[in-house]
């Protein structure tokens, strides 16, 4: 445990480089992205075994968070950080807004369990960070020897009520919470329109519901919590769920490999009181799940629906594959619902834009998805690791992906056959990433230019002034001396 004078004394020396804009500056936010990426692909095979081993994710899981990473670091630190962009985003917010990007000071990264790596490339692709140690000891310590340590902050986790209290008397300071990208206290919420009963997207929904609320234990930023849909689509879209929950992972979901364990037995013990409560009340009904199979290892819970549940239930995020279903009559019943609720990313499926556009625009969730629940919102809702924009809360109305730009998406579903294995594995970088940055071809002369000229019209100007001094000297003295001799 570090002392409040330590974490003091620590964050004067970390806060001229906040304050300078240094951490803000591209060019050290590409170099700690370059350093970050290359430590994933160089200890790929061994960081997946740790974190499979110390937090419980399947291994597909952790490749899957892994690819979706290095993707990440490639779009922000070669693209949205290269210095002409940049400079030029910053003309344009200036003229604009008003306002110039500055950095965000000391951020604290607390490396979420259910996605420890992602959690770490959040905060460190914008900011100055800290990183305590905890869940993958292999991933704290081989970040603490790979990256620029003058600019992190080292500290355990329980020094972070410390560190939040320290830090109010520093400016720029921030400390990120746990859940850096949470989409809201009660999580993330799908919305299911009435379709058509031979519409596509019922059974699209079903399968992105079970991959939302099941990947990664139900525990990411941006898992499904809650299903709200109408009345006339609730028949047939439990039947679904139920034949895509088999479909996935088999009979018996808790011997699948294909799902993350829970951190502890204890934490699944809790999950399943939480279930058992809602149905000795009388108000909800368990579709599938809601117990740890007898056979299972004890820590697995498997993917449980459960059918009108109660209003407290409703609001809930359980932080587990746990999603209650409620149903709706009407837009402005589900507008209303939305509303009770602290969910600030929606997933919405309709077959009319026009109510996909009218959901997006009166509720109050930050950001809505049409007709897809994608892979990288559950890691990332509000777009919080990859928007530039940090001044006002703006909602990104995110439509679905044309059929040709799904494909890859569309291959990380369970079951995991060796074939969408070997597609995974091929998305994965096996060579570090060089940064290479455009050198000026003559660097001196671009140090020394201004110097330079003035050097040479110095020399020139010294050159015609003392040719010309030397002339005019040189005919006063004729002029003068043979008059004087006549």
């Amino acid at each position: 445990m570090v002392d409040d004078k330590q974490l003091a004394r620590r964050l004067r020396s970390l806060r001229t480089t906040a304050t300078d804009g240094t951490v803000a500056f591209p060019r050290f936010q590409q170099d700690q992205l370059v350093r970050l990426y290359n430590f994933l692909v160089v200890n790929r095979e061994e960081l997946v075994a740790s974190v499979q081993q110390e937090i419980g994710l399947a291994e597909i899981e952790v490749q899957i968070e892994l690819a979706e990473t290095l993707a990440h670091i490639t779009a922000l630190g070669l693209d949205e950080l290269d210095y002409t962009k940049w400079k030029k985003r910053k003309e344009t917010q200036l003229r604009e807004e008003g306002v110039i990007e500055k950095g965000q000071g000391v951020v604290a990264i607390v490396a979420d369990s259910a996605a420890p790596v992602f959690s770490v490339f959040a905060p460190l692709a914008t900011s100055l960070s800290d990183l305590p140690p905890a869940l993958a000891s292999l991933l704290q310590s081989r970040l603490t020897a790979s990256l620029d340590r003058a600019a992190f902050l080292f500290s355990a986790d329980t020094d972070l009520d410390a560190l939040a209290e320290v830090e109010q008397g520093f400016s720029p300071a921030v400390v990120v919470s746990r859940r850096i990208t949470q989409a809201g206290a009660s999580g993330a919420t799908v919305l299911v329109d009435r379709l058509r009963p031979s519409s596509p997207l019922l059974a699209q929904a079903a399968r992105l519901i079970v991959r939302g609320a099941s990947h990664a234990g139900g525990r990411l930023p941006g898992s499904v919590a809650r299903v709200l849909v109408h009345d006339e689509t609730a028949g047939a879209l439990i039947d679904a769920l139920l034949e895509q929950v088999r479909v996935a992972y088999g009979q018996d979901p808790s011997l699948s490999a294909d799902l993350a364990k829970c951190l502890s037995a204890e934490a699944s013990q809790r999950l399943a009181d939480d279930v058992r409560r809602e149905t000795e009340k009388g108000t909800g009904r368990v579709l599938c799940g809601g117990a740890v199979a007898p056979k299972s290892s004890g820590s697995t819970f498997p993917p449980t629906f459960i059918e009108n549940p109660s209003r407290d239930l409703l609001s809930r995020n359980l932080d587990g594959p746990v999603v209650s279903i409620a149903t709706f009559g009407s837009h402005e019943d589900a507008l209303y619902n939305l509303g009770l609720l602290e969910s600030d990313a929606v997933y919405c499926f309709s077959d009319e834009s026009e109510v996909l556009e009218y959901l997006a625009e009166e509720t109050d969730a930050t950001a809505v998805y049409a007709n897809d629940v994608p892979l990288r919102a559950l890691y990332d809702p509000l777009r919080a690791a990859t928007d530039v924009h940090k001044y006002q809360k703006k909602v990104v109305y995110v439509s679905a992906p044309k059929a040709a730009a799904a494909v890859e998406s569309s291959t990380f579903f369970a079951p995991f056959t060796p074939t969408r294995r070997a597609q995974l594995a091929n998305l994965l970088p096996r060579s570090p990433l060089s940064l290479k940055r455009a050198k000026f071809s003559h660097p001196i002369l671009r140090v020394f230019f201004l110097q330079g000229i003035f050097l040479t019209v110095g020399t020139v100007l010294s050159l015609v002034l003392g040719t010309a001094g030397y002339g005019l000297w040189s005919l006063a003295r004729r002029f003068l001396f043979s008059r004087s001799v006549v």
